[in-house]
């Protein structure tokens, strides 16, 4: 957790700088310097999944570059940033570092999805799975005439490519709380294809990409691609901007 801390106060004073060396230039530019992003987390499986709660959630900040390309509304940008996803299910954590004593197993542990025993609803008060990525995204921009505000309305289509960072859970239960670091049997990349619209400094964001999640088929502990799930995003983003002629 440290090493996220730095990585977030990195990025802070990185927006810092880029903004007031941005107030210094002249010629046309378009910079978003800091971004906030909170959107709503789904995952979608092949066959029948997990159950789900509704307040699955991901988390961004982040900092790009604005490039425009000539003098016309189109730029392209790209940056760097964290998103942290956490994902709320009746999905039991079966691999990874476990933190503290052994854990029993309990009745639904006879019921498997991949390699992750499903739980009854009555068996648990708290499941929830965090991943944390650093990502790396790029956009391309379009842009309207800034009205006397200063405000634009803006579109992007972009790609966001990620590095998982860490991935831990947390079970808890009458009886026991049940903590995993790292798992063992997760992609460790993402990919995710992006759209966007907005006006002024706000803007909604959707994405899709792989889910971290893998599955395993039976006992003979061999992937089962066809079933690994996609994960996507709608929400809202917040930019620090300057736009300058």
């Amino acid at each position: 957790m440290t090493q996220l801390r730095q990585v977030i106060l990195s990025l802070f004073l990185f927006g810092i700088v880029t903004t007031s060396s941005a107030q210094e230039k002249t010629q046309r530019t378009a910079q978003d310097q800091f971004y906030v992003s909170v959107a709503m987390l789904g995952l979608s499986w092949y066959s029948t999944g997990p159950d789900t709660k509704w307040y699955n959630n991901a988390l961004s900040i982040g900092v790009m570059y604005d490039k425009p390309l000539g003098k016309g509304p189109i730029s392209i940008a790209g940056g760097l940033g964290l998103s942290v996803y956490n994902y709320h299910s009746n999905l039991r954590v079966a691999d990874g570092r476990l933190v503290g004593n052994a854990i029993p197993l309990i009745e639904s542990d006879s019921t498997w999805h991949g390699y992750h025993p499903l739980l009854k609803e009555s068996e648990f008060m708290k499941n929830k799975m965090t991943w944390t990525y650093l990502d790396i995204p790029l956009e391309l921009r379009f842009r309207t005439k800034p009205n006397n505000k200063n405000n634009y309305f803006k579109f992007n289509f972009g790609l966001k490519l990620g590095l998982l960072l860490q991935s831990h859970s947390k079970l808890v239960t009458e009886d026991f709380t049940e903590k995993y670091i790292n798992f063992n049997h997760l992609i460790k990349y993402d990919i995710s294809p992006s759209i966007g619209i907005g006006y002024g400094s706000w803007s909604i964001q959707t994405s899709i990409g792989f889910a971290p999640i893998r599955t395993i088929a039976g006992s003979s502990y061999e992937w089962d691609s066809s079933d690994e799930p996609m994960k996507y995003t709608v929400g809202i983003t917040y930019h620090i901007s300057k736009y300058a002629n």
